[in-house]
């Protein structure tokens, strides 16, 4: 069906056809989902050269008398625009080189309008570069508000600002408000990481820390008694992954037998949408800022489908094609190769992790290999071995594999000799082999099962054989409390014979810690200062040789001593006024 004044309308056959003169044409419109458009300020690093602009609004183009770009050695250049007025007020314009074009749209105040969709509403002047088609960056000055790519400032008081992006963060710039009688207000800033510290520099030099909040919003109070003040805000801006809506309401004009002027509602975005994409049969004919394209060169009496896509500042693209739908072809392309594992050996199991692979449409993970055998399939990059057993090599790869089952070749192998597990305890099934030799010890659940001591003054434990004399006690240990300042202590003790004779290795009253129990009497043989935080795990390692004993924590070695008192004795842990836990005790040879 069409009207008299040749506007486009639905037809039972669910399309649009309209009649010009003795020609006509018909068209199916498409009606994806939509939007409204903002967009972000310069960055100046992306315009080459600083643009600088008066901040006095001029009412009419003659005023206008040009744009100023101060060089790196503090010379300028004066461009001669070419100024030209248009529906959205004074427009001037200034060529530059590289395909670049600058714009600046103004209105005097309370009088005119600047209608690109990349104004605020408020907005009294605006500077917005088109690199091509493109558009590069773009500012708005004068104004409660400014919007650049991830960020949106809302200021309390309208402001003159002005922004530029700095490694890892951006400085802001703001002069007296027009309203002098405001003396301080505030700037409201969106799109930060959230729950994240940032580092405020302000013009005078201090600096202080303020948390963006969950939302990833900060407030700032400015003083705008000043003539010019500004802050230097240091901190992650997180990368603009949220895709525009699609546009709505699409319809058809026409303005000639041969073209269909196209409108549409504008689309939404979280940042700010750059430019609208127009589809005829399925494919692009066009580009544009604003929500409306005439598209020309048609065939009188010919059938088309129209569809319109959103793209955001950062290339994020909307829905909204509709019925066009491309089947890409089957997917024979396997992943990378994923970096080769390296691993370590924690309790009883391997620790394994390689850098991952990379594929041409969806990755969907990795499976792990033993000896050649499948063992596992996982999503990440890491994964544990709990499976191993003593005196055994193992060689470990691993394969990538995407959405659609294609398989990576083999990673280069990681390979590893299992020790000879003499006893292990993961205290999943109680305390088999333990012995309370002093205090109180029982098994409960912490996340899994551990091995607990009581608080008072002196528990301990022992596993395994008086006659072991070579060997590697490692454990898991996590102390929850002190229950006194008095030496408190939590550790393994080697060639442990009973309460009064052994080596222990561990915390003590904020040092590491190495000392020997002989006959009832200590004798300190090594420490250092150590800060044991506590509800925090730490794996400590005892390893005694001959005469040398080692302590290592989290992997690292951090005590050595060597002495000849003790020969021989069983493994055990070792607790004094903590409320201490203890996990996946290994001891191997």
């Amino acid at each position: 069906m069409y009207n008299s004044n040749g506007t486009w309308t639905g037809d039972a056959s669910g399309g649009y056809r309209i009649t010009q003169g003795t020609d006509s044409m018909q068209l199916f419109m498409l009606q994806p989902d939509a939007l409204t458009a903002t967009v972000g300020p310069a960055r100046k690093a992306e315009m080459g050269t600083n643009l600088s602009v008066s901040n006095s609004v001029p009412s009419t183009a003659t005023n206008f008398l040009g744009v100023f770009y101060p060089k790196l050695n503090g010379e300028a250049d004066l461009v001669k625009p070419t100024v030209v007025k248009d529906a959205e007020g004074t427009k001037m314009t200034v060529a530059r080189a590289g395909g670049k074009t600058d714009y600046l749209s103004f209105r005097s105040a309370g009088t005119g309008a600047i209608r690109t969709p990349y104004a605020d509403s408020n907005a009294r002047s605006l500077v917005y570069t088109m690199n091509g088609t493109n558009l590069a960056n773009a500012m708005m000055i004068q104004g409660n508000a400014l919007t650049i790519p991830n960020l949106r400032f809302a200021f309390s008081q309208a402001v003159n600002a002005r922004y530029a992006k700095q490694d890892g963060g951006f400085k802001l710039w703001a002069s007296s408000p027009r309203d002098a009688a405001a003396a301080s207000g505030q700037v409201t800033i969106t799109g930060l990481a959230p729950d994240t510290n940032y580092t405020l520099t302000w013009s005078d030099g201090t600096t202080e820390t303020s948390a963006s909040s969950h939302t990833g919003q900060l407030t700032l109070t400015l003083d705008l008694a000043q003539s010019d003040l500004s802050v230097s805000v240091g901190g992650p801006t997180p990368a603009d992954t949220s895709a525009p809506t699609a546009p709505r309401g699409l319809t058809a004009v026409s303005t000639a037998s041969y073209s269909v002027d196209l409108n549409w509602t504008a689309s939404s975005d979280d940042i700010g949408v750059g430019k609208y994409e127009v589809y005829r049969n399925c494919v692009p004919v066009g580009t544009t800022y604003g929500t409306s394209y005439t598209d020309t060169g048609l065939t009188a009496s010919s059938r088309y489908f129209y569809s319109v896509v959103a793209y955001d500042l950062a290339g994020n693209r909307s829905g909204g094609l509709g019925a066009c739908r491309s089947v890409p072809p089957p997917d024979v392309t396997p992943p990378t190769v994923p970096g080769a594992p390296t691993g370590m050996q924690t309790g009883k199991s391997i620790v394994l992790s390689w850098t991952a692979a990379t594929d041409d449409r969806s990755l969907s993970g990795y499976k792990v290999y033993r000896n050649g055998s499948e063992i596992a399939s996982v999503s990440g990059i890491t994964y544990t071995d709990g499976t191993i057993e003593s005196s055994t090599s193992y060689s470990y790869t691993v394969k990538a594999v995407d959405a659609s089952g294609n398989l990576s070749a083999a990673s280069a192998p990681f390979t590893v000799a299992t020790p000879n597990f003499v006893s292990y305890s993961d205290f999943e099934s109680g305390s088999a082999g333990w012995t309370a030799v002093t205090g109180t010890w029982s098994v409960i659940a912490d996340g899994s099962g551990v091995y607990k001591s009581g608080t008072t003054f002196d528990n301990s434990a022992a596993i395994g054989s008086d006659t072991w004399t070579d060997y590697t006690a490692e454990t898991r240990v996590k102390v929850n409390g002190w229950t006194s300042t008095n030496s408190p202590n939590a550790g393994i003790r080697v060639r442990f014979a009973d309460a009064n004779n052994y080596y222990f290795l561990g915390y003590k009253n904020n040092v590491l810690t190495i000392y020997r129990r002989v006959a009832g009497a200590n004798v300190a043989k090594a420490s250092k200062p150590f800060t044991l935080n506590l509800g925090e795990w730490y794996t400590f390692k005892a390893v005694v040789q001959g005469t040398s004993l080692k302590l290592y924590v989290n992997g690292s070695l951090e005590l050595t001593a060597t002495d000849d008192k003790l020969a021989q004795g069983k493994a055990g842990v070792d607790s004094r006024f903590g409320d201490s836990r203890f996990d996946d005790f290994t001891v191997t040879q």
